[in-house]
């Protein structure tokens, strides 16, 4: 099979969805003929080098430090080559322009538009666009793009149903993101070092925070629960690994809660075993997402026994069990300080549910593309049919 993935963001920049866009290449591409299409980058190296698959890059508007603007109807260079290519399926992984250039292609090859919707769209919008009009005139495009797909497919159960919410009213499949199966360092060797490089003492917890630095991302909550512990006396370390528009926003409000003394911003981290550090030696990964449908950084803190903190009800909390394979507290400041603050007084919970999330097999890359492959055979089947 011939499959097209469009997508608005790739290598270089680094978020769960390109992340996401990347393992499925790597997955597809064992059995099938794979091919990315996506934003030119500043890349260190040409993408041959770098991938088993094929990328394609069409011109881009760079918007702002963190986004461009895809430019596929303008690059005429980039137009022939996809013309040229014989997809038997293009699978988009955004709702922007490069979503909008796939439909139109899917449609002049006469081969099914599938599309999977990775984010909390209004939410990302709302952050972009002040308008409360616009906003919505956005989200509306954004339904009739869903109209029009061959398929709608979402990572989990919270996202679809927000789509509903928003007015679309089609069939949603939901398709797990796989457990990247990275190279796993040793835990106690990573652990020490950490601890020698900031001169941590033995017994004090340590949290972390992996992510984009931007207020939907909920770390506030974070900080603002982290206030109330050091008001109850309790000495803690926060190592915050990441950047964004943000970051400026996060380091005054940390002083403003007098915090800034325990939250270390460690910036962003692109090599592994430098990442590996933070994740062995943390206690606990605080993600109160309310924006995040399924945050891959669960699972690769997971894979050190770093369990995670979620709020309830959130697509972040949805493949967690609660005290087994990780935390799942209230969303709200002072209940979720009193959970945290019970759970630090049990370190062989901790410990129990590291275990747990590290030797629980949520299913790996491989099975999601089969899932892919097999929901790409159908949606090629109907549109013979149709």
């Amino acid at each position: 099979m011939k499959i097209g993935l469009f997508c608005d963001n790739f290598y270089p920049t680094i978020g769960g969805t390109e992340t996401a866009v990347k393992e499925l290449a790597n997955a597809l591409s064992k059995e099938h003929d794979v091919c990315v299409a996506t934003i030119k980058g500043k890349q260190q190296k040409p993408d041959e080098q770098l991938f088993d698959f094929k990328v394609e890059r069409t011109l881009s508007l760079k918007v702002d430090k963190n986004n461009y603007l895809a430019l596929p109807q303008l690059d005429r260079k980039f137009k022939k080559k996809m013309e040229q290519m014989d997809f038997d399926v293009i699978h988009c992984h955004s709702t922007a322009n490069m979503a909008y250039f796939g439909l139109k292609l899917a449609k002049k090859k006469k081969i099914p538009f599938v599309i999977t919707v990775h984010t909390k769209m209004k939410t990302a919008i709302k952050h972009h666009v002040k308008v409360g009009f616009v906003v919505n005139w956005l989200v509306k495009k954004m339904v009739k793009l869903l109209n029009k797909a061959d398929a709608v497919y979402t990572v989990g159960e919270n996202i679809a149903n927000e789509l509903k919410e928003y007015g679309y009213n089609g069939k949603v499949e939901v398709v797990r993101n796989g457990v990247s199966q990275r190279e796993i360092f040793d835990k106690k060797q990573l652990t020490q070092q950490l601890k020698q490089q900031h001169n941590l003492p033995d017994g004090m917890p340590v949290f972390i925070f992996v992510g984009l630095l931007v207020k939907y991302k909920n770390l506030g909550f974070s900080f603002k629960v982290l206030e109330q512990l050091k008001q109850r006396g309790q000495k803690f370390k926060f190592f915050v690994i990441g950047g964004g528009p943000d970051e400026n926003y996060f380091k005054k409000l940390a002083t403003s809660l007098g915090i800034d003394q325990e939250v270390v911003f460690v910036g962003k981290i692109s090599d592994w075993k430098e990442l590996s550090k933070y994740y062995a030696g943390a206690d606990l990964l605080l993600f109160p997402s309310i924006f995040d449908t399924d945050g891959l950084v669960k699972y690769e803190a997971g894979a050190y026994q770093t369990p995670t903190c979620v709020l309830e009800n959130t697509g972040a909390s949805e493949r967690l069990e609660n005290n087994h394979t990780g935390f799942i507290f209230k969303n709200d400041v002072n209940a979720f300080a009193d959970q945290l603050y019970a759970v630090l007084q049990n370190p062989a919970l901790i410990k129990q549910v590291g275990e747990n999330i590290k030797n629980n097999k949520f299913g790996d890359w491989s099975d999601t593309g089969k899932e892919y492959a097999k929901q790409y055979n159908l949606a090629i089947e109907k549109k013979q049919n149709d």
